[in-house]
């Protein structure tokens, strides 16, 4: 727990890290609110919700009350990991909103770009986060590799948004240092420590690719 804890507090510093170091690329051309750099501010949000339940239930954990037997004790730590767990999946989630909404507001800021048109281009009604990775992964932002990280984190997003967690395909995903095994119709399995791991690729992933987006288009 201690650990998890740490990690939520070097990912929303890495938050801070990444906002600034886009505010300074965008320079006087930031505005306020601005998605390129305002991405970074909310999943920076999200993380300070978290470590603030994560740091209830430690010390919950860590001091549970005297008149419990061991093995209520336990039924309530198993609990509590519950609880954590859904916690670190929502903010998974919430950060994997975040990113797509800010990469579909940040093309729309450089308007009629070549690029940025490029990018956006999808069949259908609605853009997605999945079409804009395709379509960087044409334009040479993003290289194999890093297609198949966003991939896996948008199949995960989208399993645990509308299947509740439970795999609807047989697949091994790789996404950055992490491989995570699905079998169809089984619920996908992880430390507690899973979901954070995953955000962290993701706002890793997003900075890369936003950073590519700022020095293409003003050049």
């Amino acid at each position: 727990m201690v650990d998890l804890i740490q990690q939520i507090i070097a990912l929303r510093e890495e938050c801070r890290s990444y906002g600034d170091r886009v505010q300074d690329l965008l320079g006087v051309s930031l505005v306020e609110g601005d998605p390129r750099s305002a991405c970074f501010g909310m999943i920076f949000n999200h993380s300070t919700l978290v470590l603030e339940l994560l740091d209830h239930y430690y010390h919950i954990w860590g001091r549970p009350p005297a008149q419990l037997r061991e093995e209520q004790v336990e039924e309530a730590r198993r609990e509590n990991w519950e609880r954590c767990n859904e916690l670190l999946k929502a903010f998974f989630i919430m950060s994997m909103s975040s990113i797509e909404y800010s990469a579909k507001a940040s093309l729309a800021r450089y308007g009629h770009h070549p690029l940025a048109s490029s990018l956006a281009r999808h069949k259908g009604r609605f853009l997605y986060l999945s079409h804009i990775i395709d379509n960087s992964t044409v334009e040479h932002l993003v290289d194999g590799s890093v297609q198949r990280d966003w991939n896996g984190l948008i199949a995960i997003r989208n399993c645990v948004v509308h299947n509740n967690a439970k795999a609807e395909h047989t697949e091994n995903y790789v996404i950055g240092e992490l491989t995570v095994p699905s079998t169809k119709g089984v619920m996908l399995q992880g430390r507690l420590d899973f979901f954070a791991a995953l955000t962290e690729v993701a706002v890793n992933r997003y900075f890369a690719w936003v950073t590519a987006i700022i020095e293409r288009c003003t050049v």
